[in-house]
């Protein structure tokens, strides 16, 4: 980290002041009107809304992670959202096919999320929940002959052979952002998985004695998390501006000039430091042996 560079604390004032500034170009979004059952162009811009209101929501509590000595856990906000932007951009390069693919997604997660829940419960707990054994068995129908859509739908933009979904690595791909994806997807993997590298950089010290805590990496987490959010954020604002009708203020240049030179201000962060590597420098690895079996 530069010398120079602003504290954990002061990142998440900067963050802080760079959304209230955003909060005046985006505007109110939650609200929609004229909704119709069955209009696609509405799922459309009920998840790009959605997207973007989700991840206004995750700042703040990256924020507040932040600021309440917590911010090694604010990495986990990171994934979704990622995903989040390179779907947008995704839909956005494929405006024919965009309203058909949010709502049938849509219908495809909750008819997966109701598959789950059926094979994990018994058919009586299901009933006692409301969920009917016709209803159950129609409702999978139901789904399948969207699923036949999406694959139609997979067909037209290259996925893999019968898939009804794309790989989140083929829409990186597709978007031209195939190796930020894999930085990214590498970094927030240890969030979501077991992971024994990112539970052993919790054990901080020397020969003589360690102490195991979230707190040795908070700062860096924070700031790779401060950092990310609001590229990410940024990137999704872009990708949605077509479908979202955000006020028309006149935003002069001083205004335009603040929001870049807060964005200035916080810096990007590497995954792994060099002072973890430092037994390596010395030459003093760990004590692992590897032995061969006999």
């Amino acid at each position: 980290m530069a010398k120079d560079s602003l504290s954990l604390a002061d990142l998440s004032q900067t963050l802080k002041e760079l959304m209230r500034r955003f909060d005046v170009v985006v505007g109110d979004i939650s609200k929609m009107i004229d909704f119709k059952d069955g209009d696609e162009a509405k799922f459309y811009e009920i998840v790009a809304r959605a997207s973007v209101i989700r991840q206004r929501e995750a700042i703040e509590s990256i924020v507040s992670l932040c600021e309440n000595g917590h911010a090694a856990f604010a990495v986990c906000f990171l994934r979704p959202a990622y995903e989040e932007m390179l779907w947008m951009m995704y839909l956005g390069k494929n405006p024919q096919e965009a309203p058909g693919l949010s709502a049938r997604l849509t219908i495809k997660g909750v008819g997966a999320s109701v598959a789950a829940q059926s094979k994990y419960l018994s058919p009586e707990i299901m009933r006692k929940l409301g969920f009917a054994d016709h209803f159950v068995a129609n409702f999978a129908i139901f789904c399948e002959l969207h699923l036949s859509w999406l694959r139609g739908c997979g067909r037209r933009l290259g996925w893999r052979k019968n898939s009804d979904s794309p790989t989140i690595a083929h829409i990186a791909q597709n978007v031209g952002l195939k190796d930020e994806y894999d930085f990214i997807y590498h970094a927030t993997s240890r969030f979501v998985h077991f992971s024994p590298e990112e539970l052993c950089r919790r054990a901080w010290g020397n020969r003589e004695g360690l102490t195991i805590s979230s707190t040795h990496f908070a700062d860096h987490w924070g700031r790779f998390a401060i950092y990310w959010s609001t590229r990410i954020y940024v990137n999704t604002l872009i990708a949605v501006m077509p479908m979202i009708k955000m006020p028309s203020g006149n935003f002069d240049s001083k205004f335009a000039d603040e929001i870049f030179e807060l964005i200035g201000k916080i810096p990007p962060m590497p995954i792994i430091t060099v002072e973890e590597l430092e037994w390596v420098k010395r030459g003093e690895p760990p004590v692992i042996r590897s032995e061969t079996a006999n």
